[in-house]
């Protein structure tokens, strides 16, 4: 799926998803990323199962452990996480509530960009299809 480029504005932003990966400023991505507009990382994940593992991820990167929304792409269709897994991720830095979504990754892609867009504080942990 490709989705619309936008390199002129120097942030992170997904414009191609295909099956295995994602391409990103231009260079394609070939496993699971935490993203968000300042922040990109590969990681080793292929399911939500562990919260720990999770947290741990978002505490990367200040934007990450900071950001008002998490969306949760979850490859070709969309499984939710257990609930403890969405009570650990909804409460972020000063137990300020953060929003999380649960989506395919295609569609996770498609909020996030719109998102970023709107300057809207966001990050996503993406699984390929």
């Amino acid at each position: 799926m490709e989705l619309s480029e936008d390199i002129s504005s120097g942030k992170y932003t997904i414009t191609e998803y295909l099956q295995g990966g994602f391409r990103i400023l231009g260079k394609y991505h070939q496993s699971a990323i935490v993203i968000s507009s300042e922040f990109l990382e590969p990681i080793s994940v292929s399911v939500f199962d562990s919260v720990d593992e999770l947290c741990d991820m978002l505490q990367l990167h200040q934007s990450l452990a900071n950001s008002d929304v998490l969306i949760l792409g979850t490859g070709p269709k969309q499984k939710f996480p257990d609930n403890e897994i969405l009570r650990g991720l909804s409460t972020r830095e000063g137990n300020h509530k953060r929003v999380i979504e649960v989506m395919d990754t295609g569609a996770a892609c498609r909020t996030y960009n719109v998102l970023v867009g709107d300057e809207r504080s966001v990050c996503a942990i993406l699984l390929p299809a």
